[in-house]
């Protein structure tokens, strides 16, 4: 273990004193030998420097303790000076606590503290004041940006409603007859889609079908949905393939779902189709 001069110096001390006080141990024979051993101890304690008086009586402490680990030897040495700067460090920590506690009852007293008091909580006002300031101003600036993004989303729901307004309303689900199957699908705006319905009453999915139609076509009354018997629109038209829509725009055919049971999920598997599976089919397939 490297130890500077001021520990060696210290660990000199406390060898010297433990050396004197096994010698005077060693030579008590009698009662007036032993106080004769302890004045001269006593007197030779007193000539100590404070630091040596602190540093012995740390030694003593720790062996009437028994703490700290080997009590003698050069190892006890070095235990004895370890032990002394934890209790150095103990004695600096108590003296700053009793002096800061003077300090506080001074401050009291004086009437420095209270002053202080008061000096930081009207700091803290004018911040809290200043904060408030800049909150709402926060607040104001936030609510200018949200009337102007209300205004443009009003103007742009206007001008989307004013659009829809402009074309074609159905918003009726109606069966139509085979003469008025060309007109139906061809007498529109080029932006129109038509779905067509190729059904037959005795096929429950085919009924179900025509029930979730009845309910969305006043929900998207931009596209116009009937239904035709699929033996009036084609009379070879083979019933495997029912429910089946055909997909018109601008009288074009765009698309043809052909047993849309087998299209959505579970529905051929369990036989049962919400109008939320089947709404969403329509969607997936760019329909609605």
């Amino acid at each position: 273990m490297n130890l500077n001069r001021e520990d060696e110096r210290i660990i000199r001390a406390i060898e010297g004193y433990v050396s004197d006080e096994c010698d005077d141990i060693r030579s008590e024979d009698n009662e007036n030998n032993t106080n004769e051993g302890d004045t001269t101890q006593k007197n030779t304690f007193a000539e100590y420097t404070p630091e040596l008086q602190r540093i012995i009586q740390d030694q003593q402490l720790r062996q009437d303790l028994g703490v700290g680990g080997a009590m003698t030897g050069t190892k006890g040495v070095i235990n004895d000076h370890k032990f002394h700067l934890k209790q150095e460090r103990a004695r600096k920590k108590i003296g700053e606590t009793e002096r800061m506690e003077k300090i506080s009852k001074k401050a009291l007293k004086s009437g420095w503290l209270q002053r202080q008091l008061v000096n930081e909580k009207n700091a803290s006002f004018e911040s809290t004041e200043e904060a408030d300031e800049d909150i709402d101003d926060m607040i104001r600036s936030i609510e200018d940006e949200e009337d102007s993004f209300v205004k443009n989303y009003k103007l742009t729901k206007l001008a989307e409603m004013s659009l829809i307004m402009s074309k074609q309303k159905f918003g009726i689900f109606k069966e139509i007859d085979v003469e008025e199957f060309v007109s139906c699908v061809e007498d529109n705006d080029s932006d129109v889609a038509v779905i067509v319905h190729l059904y037959q009453p005795e096929i429950e999915s085919c009924r179900l079908v025509n029930e979730y139609l009845q309910e969305l076509a006043p929900q998207f009354k931009h596209i116009k949905m009937v239904k035709i018997l699929s033996t009036k629109a084609d009379a070879t038209f083979d019933v495997v393939a029912l429910p089946a829509l055909l997909i018109y725009k601008g009288g074009n055919l765009e698309k043809s779902l052909l047993r849309i049971t087998d299209d959505i999920q579970g529905w051929a598997r369990t036989g049962r189709c919400s109008l939320e599976d089947f709404e969403d089919y329509l969607c997936r397939n760019h329909v609605l």
